[in-house]
């Protein structure tokens, strides 16, 4: 689907990056369309439905400690952005209205996403004085001036990010038929200004001075905690499990800050170096450090509260789906998302790789018999992926669907044990080339090797052979559609 371009002329600047890192186009918005039709909407309804219950295990708590504010309000915050970045995705599928999405929300998006690393960051300022000075935190944090903190958080990121809102607007164009993005009259006039403002002021607070506190205080925590695991190493294991939880959370939020750090620099740099604001390595960059920032926002529900042992009875009391007591539309809707989006981009993913190991596995030769066996597994991988493929029709294809099951699943059984005794045979042979390196020329034969290929096929056809006659079609409805029945030879 074409994507929504500003109305600039950076042809040259484009064309001078695009050199340098010798990227092909179609990769660039092959990837970009990946990360924007596929993994940003499923971590963006993570984080919907994450923060949401969080946001009822965290109002079950009750607020007598600062800390479940602080989280409270940076669920919020999270929920919120992944709102907004739902709201961002349809622009992808809304043709008309794309741009006009685009220009009202992506304003707002960029100042959550900083209001989220602002959390994060008091969160961790909290932490540390917690851990370094116990009897103090009380004191500090209190719940009026944690108020304060927040209430400020959200008035300095929308006044630091002021400028992003109406630096583009939407135009009609093609007899008022379609919108497009164009730069407004305020960012045209003071172009120079909010650029170097933009990417000097406000793009060092996010990229760098937020992260860098945050993995400075998750520093200082770690290495307390590691010193007291030391110094307490003959207390009773709850201590240590906890401490180990902790360590986990640290190291998980600081890997992730890592990350939308450096892309945030990233784009930073090329901003600066080529002046651009538009272009397919820009755009990569853009919607990786989107996709990037909804993991962060899906995950804090999960880093922050699921991780903590004190809210822990707390979600297995209020949270139905801890107790696996699964409701039958939630059941639904996952079973959904696996068969129309998960498995499906898999299974292409699977032929399109497979086709090109067996391109590279035949200009290779068969001079080594680990050639013959690769290139046997990636032919069975391939037909299990378009048997696959063939068995996700039936979702789509009403009439036919019992069809293509009855004589499509058993050949995917077959295929999937085809793969894994490949695997097996694999494994067998990487061990005796490593542990009888002069040996393994002489087992490994090529005919030897294509026996052993034959012999798998006729061993999974033949014990999983009654898979072809355990079921039937049967047409009802007045001929017009197909069930599946039980076989009289099944029965």
């Amino acid at each position: 689907m074409p994507r929504t371009n500003y109305q600039i002329d950076l042809s040259a600047n484009s064309s001078v990056y695009a050199s340098v890192f010798e990227l092909d186009l179609e990769t660039i918005i092959f990837v970009c369309n990946i990360i924007n039709f596929v993994i940003t909407p499923v971590l963006s309804v993570i984080g919907v439905v994450g923060n949401v219950i969080n946001l009822v295990v965290l109002r079950h708590s009750g607020y007598k400690d600062t800390n479940v504010l602080l989280l409270e309000s940076l669920s919020l915050a999270d929920l919120i952005l992944s709102l907004l970045n739902i709201l961002l995705r349809t622009r992808e599928f809304v043709q008309q209205f794309g741009a006009i999405i685009y220009s009202y929300s992506y304003g707002p998006f960029v100042i959550m996403a900083v209001v989220v690393n602002c959390h994060q960051t008091l969160i961790a300022i909290e932490r540390v004085i917690a851990v370094c000075f116990p009897f103090h935190v009380s004191r500090i944090f209190i719940r009026s001036r944690v108020k304060v903190a927040i209430f400020f958080i959200y008035v300095f990121c929308i006044g630091t990010y002021s400028p992003l809102p109406v630096m583009f607007e939407p135009l009609w164009a093609y007899n008022q038929t379609s919108v497009v993005i164009v730069p407004s009259q305020i960012f045209i006039s003071n172009m120079a200004g909010i650029i170097f403002y933009l990417t000097t002021v406000a793009a060092n607070i996010y990229a760098f001075m937020l992260p860098a506190i945050v993995i400075t205080c998750s520093f200082i925590v770690g290495v307390k905690l590691l010193i007291r695991e030391l110094h307490l190493s003959s207390h009773c294991s709850q201590r240590r499990s906890k401490d180990l939880s902790a360590m986990k959370m640290i190291l998980s939020v600081s890997f992730l800050v890592v990350f939308i750090s450096a892309t945030s620099l990233g784009m930073n740099y090329f901003f600066q170096v080529y002046e651009l604001t538009e272009g397919p390595l820009y755009d990569l960059l853009k919607d990786l450090l989107t996709c990037i920032n909804q993991l962060n926002t899906s995950f804090n529900f999960f880093f922050y509260v699921a991780m903590s042992k004190k809210f822990l009875k707390t979600y297995r009391s209020s949270v139905f789906i801890l107790d696996f007591e699964l409701d039958l539309q939630t059941v639904i809707f996952v079973r959904n998302i696996i068969n129309y989006v998960i498995t499906p981009i898999l299974s292409v993913i699977g032929v399109v790789g497979n086709v090109i190991n067996l391109v590279v596995l035949r200009q290779s030769g068969y001079k080594d018999t680990n050639v013959l066996l690769l290139e046997s597994l990636s032919l069975a991988d391939l037909i299990l992926s378009l048997l696959n493929i063939l068995l996700r029709t039936r979702e789509f294809v009403q009439q036919f669907g019992a069809i293509i099951y009855i004589y499509s699943y058993g050949p995917f059984v077959i295929m999937a044990v085809v793969v894994n005794c490949h695997l097996g045979i694999i494994a067998v042979e990487r061990v005796i080339a490593v542990c009888f390196p002069f040996h393994v020329s002489r087992i490994f034969i090529r005919s030897r090797v294509m026996l052993s290929i034959g012999f798998i096929f006729v061993f999974c056809i033949g014990t999983y052979s009654p898979l072809f006659f355990m079921f039937e079609p049967l047409c009802v409805n007045n001929q017009t559609s197909v069930v599946i029945v039980p076989s009289q030879i099944f029965i």
